[in-house]
């Protein structure tokens, strides 16, 4: 991703090399199934809040997201492994000390266990 130029070009020169960038993983696995997707299909706007912000990205391990899963069930949400990735993500930011953690923040709980 060029490290030059206002947000627009940087976006655009990522779509320009959308196959460049963004492959899909080989064998991916994991308890969360709706995030292995082959593409992800909102990446570019995804790169356009990061750049505008100055915001990163976080890997949760499979730990962290069977942990949250955990977590989240136990306080009453019913949702799957999915649901609770954002806040697997919020477990590594902390891990990895990108945030505080003891700092409060919010994390969106989606999907439905089925």
């Amino acid at each position: 991703l060029s490290t030059t130029g206002s947000v627009d070009d940087r976006v655009a020169d990522a779509a320009a090399r959308a196959e460049e960038l963004m492959r899909p993983w080989e064998d991916p696995d994991s308890a969360a199934t709706g995030i292995l997707d082959d593409v992800t299909y909102d990446w570019l706007g995804v790169v356009r809040v990061l750049l505008s912000t100055g915001g990163g990205s976080v890997v949760a391990s499979e730990a962290e997201i069977k942990a949250a899963h955990a977590r989240v069930r136990a306080a009453g949400f019913d949702a799957d492994h999915t649901g609770a990735a954002g806040y697997a993500g919020l477990l590594a930011a902390a891990r990895t000390g990108a945030i505080d953690p003891g700092r409060m923040a919010a994390v969106l709980i989606t999907g439905v266990r089925r």
